[in-house]
């Protein structure tokens, strides 16, 4: 492996963030195809893809209704045994709380897909080497590799060309936010939490492709000051139990 500034006399195939973005896509588009004739296609509710920027890798993660019920149920049954056996006030969760937490952690999906096609890989695995400089990968024929892609910001940019544009426009949000009183933030973002499963550009959360996690961070984030304002939001009457619970979890987080 070579490091050149210029590409002058140079041969061999250039992979930039176009190519990675077409091979992924197409491995994306794949994967849906493959899925969608299997008999677990029912229900579908989530499909993330979670990059790796400094390992060089993606993997596919897809979940369903069936699926998380199954898996809430397990962990729900645990929680209940756990919570006799220590008397852990994190064990005492209802089954809908135990379903929320783990309606969109990957690590607990039914299906998920870590091979990545041939072509695909092969760019990934020297990726990889420069990346945490190890040596030790041939690719069969003479490849240029732009030096801005191994910039991680940059690499993820480019095979997601409109997060940038999310991010900046979420920021702003986020920035305006902060110039209001800690009691408007709270009943912002937890408006944003509870509508952001109907998934409308009326939600800034799915308009600009974030989770309910940003979210909660930008109130974790607030920081001691918000405690009264979480403690008077659990005194209300019509609290629903989604948003008790994450009341509950903000006050844990923030005094941790």
């Amino acid at each position: 492996m070579i490091e050149r500034n210029d590409l002058h006399g140079s041969t061999g195939v250039v992979v930039d963030a176009k190519k990675i973005e077409d091979l992924l896509f197409q491995h994306c588009t794949e994967t849906i195809n493959k899925f969608a004739k299997t008999d677990e296609n029912k229900g579908v509710y989530v499909f993330s893809l979670y990059t790796d920027v400094t390992h060089g890798s993606f993997i596919i993660h897809i979940n369903t209704e069936e699926a998380l019920e199954k898996t809430a149920n397990r962990y729900y049954e645990n929680y209940k045994k756990k919570l006799i056996e220590t008397n852990d006030s994190f064990y005492d969760r209802s089954f809908e709380q135990t379903k929320i937490s783990l309606r969109f952690s990957e690590g607990d999906f039914d299906f998920s897909f870590e091979d990545l096609p041939d072509q695909l890989n092969d760019i990934m695995s020297l990726y990889y080497c420069i990346n945490l400089k190890e040596l030790n990968y041939s690719p069969e024929q003479d490849t240029i590799i732009p030096k801005s892609l191994m910039d991680h910001q940059l690499y993820f940019i480019g095979v997601f060309p409109e997060e940038k544009v999310n991010d900046e426009e979420f920021l702003k949000i986020v920035q305006r936010q902060k110039s209001k009183s800690v009691k408007e933030q709270l009943e912002f973002w937890l408006l944003q939490i509870k509508s952001n499963k109907w998934r409308t550009d009326n939600n800034v959360i799915s308009k600009y492709c974030k989770t309910d996690y940003h979210a909660y961070e930008c109130l974790v984030n607030i920081g001691s000051g918000l405690l009264p304002y979480i403690i008077e939001k659990l005194n209300e009457i019509d609290l629903s139990e989604a948003e008790r619970y994450i009341c509950e979890e903000l006050i844990n987080d923030i005094k941790s």
